[in-house]
């Protein structure tokens, strides 16, 4: 990873200390709570990396989440928008994902506690269940996903334009809006079971 970008959206408990102490990062503070895209386009402007990955907040992502987006990036010649998957897809397409949709029926969506929480909910290891699904399912196609992290050029942000602000502004709504905005331009997306993200 180039660089870290840490936008702290007016958090309130605790977080922004943390942050302070994250070695080899930039933070962003805001004092107040600016909205989900303000924040992500105030990332993307200090960004200078050839590539970008957003990861919405509450997003737990598997060890090898970077690594994996790229390197299907990279097999379509760095062009276009590359997206994981989450829970609400897994169920969403129960009948392709078979017995992970069982396994992900009974876990609750947020956060945990802690790290502990978190793999016991996923039966013992979250990265575990996250490469098996990625290794039964990287190649399967889906047609839609509703998680918060992406990763993409930055050139491919620049061109169509960072993402609409305001206090209707959802990090759903606004990931659509620029599928759409792609789409519409003869780019493409991919959303990708060789990551999967809990949220």
């Amino acid at each position: 990873m180039d660089e870290l970008i840490v936008v702290d959206n007016g958090t309130t408990d605790g977080s922004g200390t943390y942050l302070k102490e994250l070695p080899n990062r930039k933070l962003i503070r805001f004092p107040v709570e600016m909205g989900l895209t303000t924040a992500w386009n105030w990332g993307l402007r200090t960004a200078s990396g050839e590539a970008v990955a957003i990861v919405q907040t509450g997003c737990v992502l598997p060890t090898d989440w970077l690594s994996n987006l790229l390197k299907l990036w990279h097999a379509k010649r760095k062009t276009g928008l590359i997206r994981s998957i989450d829970r609400q897809t897994v169920l969403k397409y129960a009948s392709v994902f078979g017995r992970y949709a069982e396994a992900v029926r009974g876990i609750s969506s947020g956060a945990f506690s802690s790290e502990a929480d978190l793999n016991q909910a996923y039966n013992g290891s979250f990265d575990t269940f996250a490469t098996g699904l990625a290794r039964r399912y990287g190649s399967q196609r889906i047609a839609t996903s509703s998680a918060g992290c992406f990763l993409c050029s930055r050139d491919l942000i620049q061109e169509k334009g960072c993402f609409p602000e305001g206090s209707q502004a959802t990090g759903a709504g606004a990931i659509e809006s620029f599928l759409q905005s792609i789409a519409e331009n003869g780019g493409w997306a991919r959303n990708t079971a060789t990551v999967y993200t809990h949220r």
